[in-house]
C-alpha cells in the first residue's frame, strides 16, 4: 500500500486517496488499450485497401481479383476460417502444416486439382503449325539435330518395365505459356505420368493447369517461393497417392516410363533426392540435382522436407530468389540428405538426367563449356560419370532440358521429341 504520509508532502497539487490514483491508472490503462486497437484496425484497413482491385458495380470479381494479386498467400492451417471450409478449404491441414491455397478457373480459392484428369483426357497431339508437319523434316535435320537424333535413337522406352512406380509429374509455367509448352506437354509426356500438374497463375484444367498461390510475387526471380509452395501443396493433397514426385520447367521434356524405371531401382526407404549433379566452382562442397533436367523426389524425402526441412529458417521460407533447384539443394542436404543430389546414371555410367538438349550432349567433351562443372563434382563428391558425345547419353535416359527455341513449332521441340521416340515419324 502507498504511504498516506506521500500525498501529505505534495504541494501545490490536489491531494488523492489511494484508492483513486489506483483507479485513475487503471482508466488509463485501458484508454490506452483501446487506441492502440483503433490504430491497428485503421492500419489493417489500409493493407485491405491497398491489395482489393477495382470493383465492379461495387462486387469485387474474384477473377480480376487472382489477376492483380497474381498470388493467393500460404497461411496457417490454424488461420482458416469455418467460411473457408464452406469454399472447400480443409478447416486444417491434414498433417498440420502450414497450407497452399489453389484457386479454380474463376480465381476462387478452396479448388483441389485433379492429378489424373490429362491421362484420362489427353489433348490431341497437334502435328501441324503454319502448314508444316511435325515431321517433315528428316531425322537429324529438325530441332535434335545431326548428333541429337542419333542419341534419341538410342533411347529405349522402358513402356512395360514398371507398373508398381507411381509417378507424379509437376511443371512449374505462367498463363504466357499455355497455348505454346504447356499445351505441348499435355499432349505429349503429360498423359504418360500417372498424375500431372502444371502449377501457374491461371487454372486450366484442360492442359492441366492450376493456379497455386505463393508469397511474393508472380515471376522468375520469385521461382524459389513457387516451388516450395508446389511442394507443400503436392505433399498437403498427394503424398499418399504417389511414389516419386518430380518437378521441373515448361522447357523439359521427360520420359515418365523410363524415369519409373530408374525410380524402381532406388530400393532404399531413406529420402532420396536424384537427378543430374551440379556444383559451383567458388562453393565445391555444395552439391545439388539440376533444375533445368527437372529433380526426383520419393515419399520418404517429401514427408521430410514438409515436417522438417521447411519448418527451419534455415531453408529461407521468405527469401526471394530464381536459383530453386540450389535452394531446395541445400535445404535437403544441410538437415535430411547429407550426400546431397544422387547423380543418377545407368551401369555404363551414362547419364539419365541431361541439363541440355540431345544434340548438345551426343557432341560435348570435358573441353567444352558447361556449367555443372564436372571437375569439381569429381574432386569432392567421386562422381567419375561424366562419358563424352554419345556415351553421355543413356539408353534409359529420362528427361532432356530444352533451351533453345525451334524456329518453326512453338514448343521448343517438345512434340518433335515426342515423335522421334515413339515412332511416329517414320526413320530414316
Amino acid at each position: 500500500m502507498i504511504d498516506d504520509q506521500y500525498y501529505r508532502g505534495m504541494t501545490r497539487k490536489r491531494r488523492i486517496s489511494p484508492e483513486a490514483a489506483t483507479g485513475r491508472m487503471l482508466n488509463r490503462l485501458i484508454l490506452v488499450a483501446i487506441g492502440s486497437a483503433v490504430i491497428l484496425v485503421f492500419l489493417s484497413s489500409l493493407y485491405v485497401v491497398s491489395i482489393i482491385p477495382e470493383t465492379q458495380n461495387g462486387m469485387i470479381t474474384p477473377n480480376e481479383f487472382a489477376k492483380k494479386r497474381a498470388i493467393a498467400p500460404i497461411i496457417s492451417s490454424k488461420e482458416i476460417k469455418s467460411t473457408d471450409v464452406q469454399q472447400g478449404v480443409e478447416k486444417e491441414g491434414r498433417f498440420g502444416n502450414e497450407v497452399v491455397l489453389a484457386y479454380d478457373s474463376d480465381g476462387i480459392p478452396g479448388y483441389v486439382h485433379d492429378p489424373y484428369y490429362i491421362r484420362k483426357h489427353p489433348p490431341p497431339f497437334t502435328s501441324t503449325f503454319s502448314n508444316k508437319h511435325i515431321c517433315d523434316d528428316p531425322p537429324g535435320q529438325g530441332r535434335e539435330g545431326h548428333a541429337g537424333i542419333r542419341g534419341l535413337r538410342k533411347i529405349e522406352i522402358q513402356s512395360q518395365a514398371v507398373t508398381s512406380v507411381k509417378l507424379l509429374c509437376m511443371v512449374y509455367s505462367h498463363e504466357g505459356n499455355h497455348k505454346t509448352l504447356v499445351r505441348a506437354i499435355a499432349e505429349t509426356y503429360g498423359p504418360l505420368c500417372d498424375g500431372f500438374m502444371v502449377a501457374s497463375n491461371v487454372t486450366d484444367v484442360t492442359i492441366g493447369a492450376v493456379h497455386i498461390g505463393h508469397r511474393g510475387l508472380e515471376e522468375y526471380g520469385n521461382m524459389w517461393s513457387k516451388v516450395r509452395a508446389m511442394w507443400i501443396y503436392a505433399h498437403e493433397h498427394y503424398i499418399n497417392d504417389f511414389d516419386w514426385f518430380h518437378i521441373g520447367g515448361d522447357d523439359m521434356f521427360v520420359i515418365p516410363e523410363n524415369l519409373r524405371y530408374a525410380a524402381s531401382l532406388q530400393t532404399s526407404t531413406q529420402p532420396i533426392h536424384m537427378g543430374s549433379a551440379m556444383t559451383e566452382k567458388s562453393r565445391p562442397g555444395a552439391i545439388y540435382c539440376g533444375g533445368g533436367a527437372g529433380y526426383t523426389i520419393n515419399r520418404p524425402a517429401l514427408f521430410q522436407m514438409i515436417k522438417r526441412v521447411f519448418r527451419t529458417k534455415r531453408c529461407h521460407p521468405d527469401a526471394t530468389r530464381s536459383d530453386e533447384d540450389r535452394a531446395i539443394g541445400a535445404c535437403l542436404r544441410n538437415i535430411v540428405i547429407p550426400k546431397g543430389c544422387h547423380h543418377n546414371v545407368d551401369e555404363l555410367n551414362q547419364t539419365r538426367y541431361h541439363h541440355y538438349d540431345a544434340q548438345f550432349h551426343a557432341t560435348w567433351k570435358r573441353g567444352k563449356g558447361e556449367n555443372w562443372n564436372w571437375r569439381e563434382l569429381m574432386k569432392y563428391h567421386g562422381i567419375n560419370a561424366f562419358e563424352e558425345e554419345l556415351n553421355s547419353i543413356s539408353k534409359t535416359s529420362t528427361t532432356f532440358h530444352l533451351v533453345e527455341p525451334d524456329n518453326d513449332f512453338p514448343d521448343k521441340g517438345l512434340r518433335r521429341y515426342h515423335a522421334l521416340l515413339h515412332g511416329f515419324c517414320q526413320k530414316t
